[in-house]
């Protein structure tokens, strides 16, 4: 009797040993969005590194960021001021529609328009901007003497265009070219460029978005 249950339990053992061993469920890959930083010190760090303290500045509404954008940023943003001041819908029709829509957002500002220097429009403009440009890194940077560009992957639009021109000791942003770049590639996803607007503006403002489509001196 013992020499039977002996044989049965190393019969059991040899078995247990020599069964195929169930497959592994496959590992799942984690696929990573994270840029490249480039070599520190670099001109090109030095481009990735500007862009990622303005884009992080511009989302907090530090007035750090003006301070980073090109001399032409100021007087783009004066004209857009005069488009929040003076402009009838049939005029902001003829804009790019994020410069419609950052119009429409300086407008909910609390003071009044008139005593807005360059300077200050910027100001404006960047903290009315600033859900149009997350905290993200810029990759694909190109640098042809004091001139640069770089590509930007912003929510809701086809990679972005970013143009930089380079002072002593920075890289700054030319948020004029930004704007436009970010009006060309917004993801309209089938509606007309009015409708977007519409939605946006109802998403946004809800049944103050009349109020906002009516130019501040009237």
């Amino acid at each position: 009797m013992k020499l039977i249950l002996g044989a049965l339990v190393i019969a059991v053992a040899v078995t247990a040993c020599s069964a195929t061993p169930a497959p592994e469920a496959p590992r799942r890959t984690e696929t990573s969005t994270t840029v490249p930083e480039p070599d520190y010190d670099s001109d090109e760090w030095w481009v990735w590194s500007d862009y990622r303290s303005f884009a992080k500045e511009l989302s907090s509404k530090h007035e750090d960021a003006a301070l980073k954008c090109t001399p032409d940023s100021y007087t783009f943003a004066a004209s857009l001021l005069q488009h929040a001041v003076n402009s009838t819908e049939a005029q902001l029709a003829q804009l790019p529609v994020v410069h419609r829509l950052q119009v429409y957002e300086m407008r909910t500002t609390n003071s009044a328009l008139g005593v807005f220097d360059e300077a200050g429009a910027l100001r404006l403009l960047l903290a009315s901007s600033r859900e149009l440009v997350p905290p993200t890194d810029v990759k694909e940077i190109k640098i042809s003497g004091e001139q640069a560009t770089a590509t930007a992957e912003v929510p809701g639009h086809a990679p972005v265009q970013v143009s930089f021109a380079h002072v002593p000791n920075a890289w700054l942003i030319d948020v004029k070219a930004l704007f436009d770049a970010l009006s060309a590639t917004v993801e309209l996803n089938g509606l007309t460029a009015d409708q977007y607007v519409e939605k946006k503006l109802a998403e946004r403002h809800g049944g103050r978005a009349a109020e906002l489509r009516k130019p501040m001196k009237a």
